[in-house]
């Protein structure tokens, strides 16, 4: 979901502010340059060293990529924004007719949920809950790490490879093969 969202036309023209809040109460500031690595090992490793670091800086000028800030995250919301918070619990809505009807006047906060367990504590701050799916669209970490398996709305799918002992012999004994000759 971040690198979808990371990558919309919306963040590319500096319309949006994205902010991770963890599970232990950590508030993340992501710039809208970054680019999020493409697999789960490296994503985990990025975490752990801004964690370390507190920042992660741009390799080619002074920018900070990801920042971890001070809470709450209220506080980084523009003022008078009007919050939307996503739930697959909530009214789905139709979301071309949902954003026609949207608030010109004032600045808008859509908070996601993209956790593998529990949902987010936005109730302190979010004015409307909405749905734009019947599903969980949230495809899990623990599922992300295994290039064979994928969640699908709580439901893990597991294609396991099939590997005999015969097939590796023969493997080895090919291998071997080419320094013979």
């Amino acid at each position: 979901m971040l690198m979808n969202v990371l990558d919309s036309p919306l963040n590319k023209a500096g319309y949006m502010q994205v902010y991770i809040h963890t599970n232990k109460n950590v508030l993340i500031k992501v710039h809208k340059s970054i680019r999020i690595p493409r697999t789960f090992r490296r994503f985990s490793g990025l975490m752990v060293q801004l964690l370390h670091k507190l920042s992660i800086r741009a390799t080619n000028g002074p920018d900070k990529l990801m920042e971890v800030i001070r809470n709450p995250i209220q506080s980084h919301f523009p003022a008078g924004a009007r919050v939307y918070g996503t739930s697959s619990t909530a009214e789905v809505v139709k979301c071309r007719e949902f954003v026609a009807e949207l608030p010109t006047d004032v600045p808008v906060v859509f908070v996601y949920g993209a956790m593998a367990h529990g949902k987010a504590s936005a109730e302190d701050y979010a004015h409307e809950w909405i749905s734009v799916s019947n599903y969980c669209l949230l495809y899990t970490s623990d599922a992300a790490d295994e290039e064979d398996s994928v969640d699908l709305g709580g439901r893990r799918i597991i294609k396991k490879k099939k590997k005999t002992i015969k097939s590796e012999k023969n493997q080895n004994k090919n291998k071997y093969r080419q320094y013979i000759h």
